[in-house]
């Protein structure tokens, strides 16, 4: 069976929170083998990932490991989501809050957390656009590449969760539930031109135009994210809390 068209979002006031969710994963290797072939399991799984959005990527969302070879305890790049206390207060916050701002360092996930947050929210929801933003086109393109490959190990894992591709290139994809995900260089006039119901601004204190940007998508979107590094730039310091006064 696959899945073609589903219009039920990932609602604050209809889903399990994230700190709410069970920490730890239900589904084994065993349980995939077996919902393989039954139907009926099939539906009480896509309708239990559309409630909990921490379910769905714990048990369902394969990631990449790029430093798998010096990482304590991993055999190979790719392995289930993190069922980790960091993630999923990151991913409560995420969830919870419609603008979001992201300071960083290197390797805390913060882009990858997001747009495979955007991903899941595509394929349970249909009909919206999302958009990741970056400085260089080909950046932007890394980040949707890499939510192509979460959809296709997933696809993999369980093709009876997943809509079907309709458009599929290095700058977009699209699903049959309607819903498209594109990737575009920095630029204030793309959300402007396209109003995405989620933005994902990756990098921002690096994009020139990002302050022109965010005018435009305050009142079209739904929902803002921005990723950045946290002691760079002026513009990104203006999402940052104020230093206490001792």
């Amino acid at each position: 069976m696959t899945q073609t068209a589903t219009h039920t979002p990932w609602r604050v006031e209809d889903c399990v929170l994230p700190l709410d969710s069970s920490l730890d994963r239900a589904m084994t290797a065993e349980n995939f083998r077996a919902i393989a072939s039954n139907t009926e399991w099939q539906q009480i799984e896509i309708a239990h990932c559309r409630v909990d959005p921490w379910y769905w990527r714990i048990n369902y969302v394969v990631t990449m490991n790029e430093h798998w070879v010096t990482t304590p305890g991993w055999t190979g790049p790719y392995r289930r989501w993190p069922a980790t206390e960091h993630s999923r207060s990151y991913l409560h916050v995420l969830f919870t809050e419609m603008f979001t701002a992201w300071p960083k360092s290197r390797q805390q996930m913060a882009t990858w957390l997001i747009a495979s947050q955007m991903y899941g929210d595509a394929i349970f929801t249909g009909g919206r656009l999302y958009m990741i933003q970056s400085k260089q086109h080909v950046d932007s393109m890394a980040v949707l590449e890499r939510v192509r490959g979460i959809d296709q190990r997933l696809r993999t894992l369980a093709p009876w969760l997943v809509p079907a591709l309709t458009k599929d290139d290095a700058r977009e994809m699209r699903w049959a539930n309607e819903s498209t995900m594109c990737a575009v260089p920095e630029g204030p006039n793309y959300v402007q031109s396209r109003t995405p119901a989620w933005w994902l601004a990756d990098e921002i204190q690096l994009q020139v135009g990002a302050k022109e940007a965010l005018k435009h998508a305050i009142p079209a979107c739904e929902r803002i994210s921005l990723v950045g590094t946290a002691d760079y730039g002026y513009f990104y310091q203006e999402f940052l809390p104020e230093k206490e006064v001792a």
